[in-house]
């Protein structure tokens, strides 16, 4: 199997995503990274993949004027999804298959940042059937997306919509599953902190780092049933 990845800037990699098909390659599963915010990369053709991961980024959906590669990315992802191919995308990755849905993005009233309890239906999708009623999640996000008519929802909470699955084969996350110990303890250090009500302090963050072992769980799982 070849997954293709979207990546938008290096400062927000593919994380655990790389370490569970680490694992699980054996020889016979690669990861081939585009990375947008270069501008240089051809464009990749679907047929040579058998599934796409969208990562998460700085940049907003509606920021095409600021970064114009925004533009062939979104094509690109309308290919895909015309593909029957899996797709998993996060955080920024699922607000822009939530457009190429045709459901509203928008910027929040507050961002949402740190560790965020998500509610679950597990009897949405067959991808999502072992997901538990409530999972702890890292959340980073300053924008957020509406369920697509066309989707069924399986995550949310009292801030914002969470997770939607499209034909069993397409999911839309707003959280961050992917997110590493060291990455968030870095987001904790070296971003600088928006306010907000929802925004967790640096310390808290820190203090909270444990949930990373459930969160990864629950994404590995995911990553089973949707590529291999």
């Amino acid at each position: 199997m070849r997954i293709l990845v979207f990546q938008h800037s290096l400062d927000c990699p593919a994380g655990s995503t790389e370490i569970f098909f680490q694992q699980r390659r054996k020889g016979k599963l690669s990861l081939d990274f585009h990375l947008w915010s270069d501008g240089s990369q051809p464009l990749k053709n679907p047929a040579d993949y058998d599934g796409l991961i969208i990562l998460g980024g700085a940049p907003n959906v509606d920021e095409e004027d600021k970064f114009p590669w925004l533009k062939p990315e979104k094509k690109q992802i309308r290919e895909f999804l015309t593909s029957q191919k899996p797709i998993l995308g996060l955080c920024l990755g699922g607000q822009l298959l939530a457009e190429a849905l045709d459901a509203e993005v928008r910027r929040r009233p507050h961002p949402e940042v740190g560790w965020h309890a998500v509610e679950m239906d597990p009897q949405i999708s067959s991808l999502v059937e072992f997901s538990p009623p409530v999972l702890e999640v890292f959340q980073w996000h300053g924008y957020e997306f509406k369920i697509p008519k066309v989707a069924r929802k399986f995550a949310g909470n009292s801030a914002s919509e969470q997770g939607f699955v499209w034909q069993d084969r397409v999911v839309g996350l707003q959280f961050h599953p992917e997110a590493t110990r060291d990455w968030i303890l870095q987001c904790a250090e070296d971003y600088d902190f928006p306010s907000g009500p929802l925004v967790q302090n640096r310390q808290a963050i820190k203090d909270q780092i444990h949930k990373v072992a459930k969160m990864e769980d629950w994404y590995f799982h995911l990553l089973d049933r949707m590529f291999l």
